[in-house]
């Protein structure tokens, strides 16, 4: 099952209020539904591609960003909510599934293999190797690979010529693509609805020049040869990355050819990414497939080889390997046990791989390797540059329990990335337990900032309590557009500060200068102004229900409006009378729209 209070359970309160965020800015695009499973890609500072399977377990989220900490991440989150928006506030899984026992206990497996003797360890490997044909096909692997390593250098040598020649025909295959009526028309179901708000999906024909290639990649991930897959992986990668611009794009639907063409690539490997996380690979493997990044990485930076600096168009292409962040997905897949892990820090070490875009590489290293310390290290000298390692390692500080460690990278993190951890501080921390100061400060000004964005009363009841009537009714008036605030996107929360802060005159007055035919969130304030203003506020409603039905747009979306208006007030004991007097009037006057009649008796208004 999935629904919105699912999702808030699976989430960090902060990593929810971002991927709410994605979603009502609309970052997810175009969902893509096969049974139970939904994709989609959710943009932010990068593109990534999000999976949602529903199963009676409950829902099973995947994502191609490097985010694998507490809960699901933020473009997990804006898919979630993007789903639930369109098909439903509650989705039940409809395959079968087979249950998964969630009753076995958790048992590490440095712990078994400590306590079990040798002769259980073999019989164990037997009868798996003789129950999973699989685990006999990565066995031989595995023992095979010493006889491959030994003629690495020739391995080495033709794959480089192998990459080369797939860069040359990737390049030349994307760089054919027209996006132009002809091409689009035959790819997107889209382009040829006149009432879709998207335009046209630019990804399927990029899809149909890589697909040879990825399906190649598949094979071999799928069967453990990492090093048959490297070449094609990084010839891919070359090709799609100088192919910088369509023969054609006559809508203007590609914004980064290079980073569409990329995202389309891990896309059709997602599978195969998890497949790789689950075989055993030697690590004399990931060794040699790691060699030939470091040639590609030596080639394209060699000094002797380097364009002429002036040439901007040719210097793009000789920094291709200057950020390694591109194969996160791919050693994310190799770095789930320690001697992988080890292999991978090996090269990354020999290599100086450390400023090329591999801090996501590095911590799970770390965590692979069951090394906190070392994580922690590491973490805390990425953090100042990327906000989601620090989210990170504030996590690790609030587990562990060291309030002035966590006190002390709060300081520093939200100066350096301004509001972005206000849903965690007001999450975490206890204000009953801050000392006045800077700490509590801080506390106050991320609650302050929070309740702006959000609009939540149960927030700004918290920061009344340290406030003055001055700085109360400050606040208040920041609120009102008319006193040039800038947060009505949050009208409820406007109406209920100000009942809070008695002053329901001004709510008055507002509510009869706003525009009631959009104005969505009426049916939750105006029970609000009837606790202290009954009077007004029925006599305010049908006057402006009556100026609608005269003047405003006739149709049931405002006859729907009124019901609404009315249907609220009618569960207001004050005004329940007069609601009952008012409807009997309207239809009375309006006797000929039975649409208006119709939305009454929907919402029990009549018979």
């Amino acid at each position: 099952m999935l629904t919105n209070a699912i999702l808030r359970q699976l989430a960090t309160s902060t990593t929810y209020s971002r991927g709410e965020g994605y979603f009502y800015n609309e970052n997810v695009r175009r969902i893509k539904r096969t049974g139970d499973t939904f994709t989609a890609k959710v943009s932010g500072s990068e593109n990534y591609y999000v999976t949602l399977t529903l199963s009676p377990s409950g829902p099973e989220f995947s994502c191609s960003c490097p985010y694998y900490y507490e809960g699901i991440c933020k473009h997990e989150v804006a898919l979630g909510l993007a789903v639930l928006d369109e098909f439903g506030p509650v989705l039940e899984a409809s395959a079968p599934y087979a249950a998964a026992n969630s009753a076995t206990p958790h048992v590490s497996a440095e712990t078994l293999w400590q306590v079990a003797t040798t002769d259980q360890k073999l019989n164990f490997l037997r009868q798996l190797l003789d129950k999973q044909p699989d685990l006999r096909e990565q066995l031989s692997g595995f023992i095979g690979f010493r006889r491959e390593a030994a003629v690495a250098p020739e391995l080495t040598k033709t794959s480089s010529a192998d990459i080369e020649k797939i860069c040359t025909d990737v390049y030349k295959a994307l760089s054919k693509i027209r996006f132009d009526e002809s091409t689009l028309i035959d790819y997107d179901d889209h382009y040829n609805d006149p009432y879709s708000e998207e335009g046209p999906d630019p990804a399927p024909p990029v899809k149909e020049v890589l697909q040879p290639y990825a399906d190649k990649v598949i094979k071999a991930l799928r069967e453990g040869r990492l090093t048959e897959a490297m070449p094609v992986y990084l010839g891919v990668y070359e090709g799609t990355q100088t192919a910088t611009e369509a023969k054609d794009d006559e809508f203007s639907v590609v914004d980064d050819y290079p980073e569409l063409s990329w995202g389309v690539w891990n896309e059709l490997l997602t599978d195969a990414y998890a497949q790789l996380a689950t075989r055993v690979l030697h690590p004399d493997q990931i060794r040699l497939a790691l060699q030939l990044v470091a040639d590609r990485v030596t080639v394209f930076d060699h000094a002797d080889d380097a364009p002429n600096e002036a040439d901007d168009e040719s210097d793009e292409e000789f920094c291709l390997y200057a950020n390694l962040r591109m194969m996160e997905p791919l050693l994310l897949a190799i770095v789930t046990d320690a001697p992988s892990a080890r292999a991978v820090q090996e090269a990354i070490n020999q290599h100086k791989w450390t400023g090329r875009g591999t801090e996501y590489i590095l911590l799970r290293i770390a965590d692979t390797l069951d090394d906190p310390d070392t994580w922690i290290e590491r973490a805390d000298q990425f953090a100042d540059d990327d906000s989601k390692i620090a989210e990170q390692l504030l996590e690790r500080r609030r587990k562990s329990g060291d309030l002035p460690a966590l006190l002390t990278d709060l300081h520093r993190f939200t100066k350096r990335f301004p509001n972005v951890f206000n849903a965690f501080v007001v999450e975490h921390l206890d204000d009953k337990k801050l000392t006045p100061g800077p700490d509590l400060d801080l506390f106050l000004t991320a609650l302050e900032a929070h309740c702006r964005a959000q609009g939540k009363l149960a927030d700004y009841l918290r920061l009344r309590a340290y406030w003055t009537e001055t700085q109360r009714n400050t606040f208040a008036n920041c609120l009102n557009p008319r006193t040039g605030g800038s947060y009505m996107a949050h009208p409820l929360f406007y109406a209920q500060v100000l009942h809070t802060e008695n002053r329901s005159n001004e709510l008055l007055i507002w509510l009869k200068g706003l525009d009631w035919q959009y104005s969505h969130q009426l049916p939750n304030i105006l029970p609000i102004l009837a606790e202290t203003h009954p009077a007004d506020c029925m006599q305010l409603v049908a006057q402006k229900s009556i100026d609608l039905l005269e003047t405003g747009k006739k149709g049931r979306t405002l006859y729907g409006s009124i019901a609404g208006w009315l249907a609220a007030l009618n569960n207001v004991p004050v005004t329940k009378p007069a609601v009952t007097v008012l409807v009997s009037r309207l239809l009375g006057n309006y006797n000929r729209l039975s649409a208006l009649r119709d939305e009454f008796r929907m919402k029990g208004l009549t018979r």
